[in-house]
């Protein structure tokens, strides 16, 4: 999916602000759309499929260049689903002494569980001991760097309203300028809260497009 600028909701931010310097105006932007994406976990990267390795715990995930990997929403190994490592059982091998499946919430899910030692690093404990042929899945929820320049134009095109509220919230609350305005601050921040529970519940019931399913590298 198209990109776009940054800017564009810069401008968005700045037109109700007398005398915002442009940067400024940049930088409620960006921090906007960081809030927006990490309250709503809308912006979804469907990571292509990664080769599992013997005796390899850590993968690196290749995503955009203007985001980083704020959470994993789905991993999956060996087509199964599997849990971070703080929600997965004591993981044993099993009676024939192998790591394959075992219950977990009633389901059946990858022996195997993961955690990130950094932000775009996956690991897969325990180590696997054999390897598979796009043997691991993940879709990540992606928040824009503090110097990203551009986001999928999605953001733009169906949230920028929501976004927009927040930077001119964050923009109100900035004492010492001659735009300070607490309870415009207050105003538009209540906007925001107001209509971001509505796209949470959305995402969190799984009415995610496939737009928003973006493909950094196709």
């Amino acid at each position: 999916m198209a990109d776009i600028s940054v800017d564009a909701f810069a401008e968005r931010v700045a037109n109700e602000l007398q005398g915002v310097p442009f940067p400024l105006a940049q930088q409620m932007a960006i921090k906007a759309l960081r809030s927006f994406c990490q309250d709503t976990r809308a912006w979804v990267y469907e990571h292509p499929a990664i080769d599992l390795v013997a005796g390899q715990a850590d993968y690196v995930l290749t995503v955009d260049e203007n985001a980083f990997v704020h959470e994993l929403s789905r991993v999956s190994v060996r087509g199964q689903a599997c849990l971070p490592y703080s929600r997965s059982a004591a993981i044993q091998p099993n009676q024939r002494g192998v790591y394959d499946t075992y219950q977990a919430d009633g389901r059946s899910v990858s022996s195997f569980a993961y955690n990130r030692p950094a932000p775009n690093t996956l690991r897969i404990v325990p180590t696997p001991n054999t390897s598979a042929t796009d043997g691991i899945e993940a879709d990540c929820v992606l928040v824009p760097l503090p110097e990203a320049s551009a986001v999928p134009e999605f953001l733009y095109t169906e949230h920028v309203e929501m976004i927009e509220n927040k930077g001119k919230s964050l923009a109100f609350a900035r004492p010492k300028t001659d735009w300070f305005d607490p309870q415009l601050s207050a105003y538009y921040d209540g906007l925001y809260r107001s209509m971001i529970g509505s796209v949470r519940t959305s995402v969190r019931a799984g009415n995610v497009t496939p737009r928003h399913r973006v493909r950094a590298y196709p």
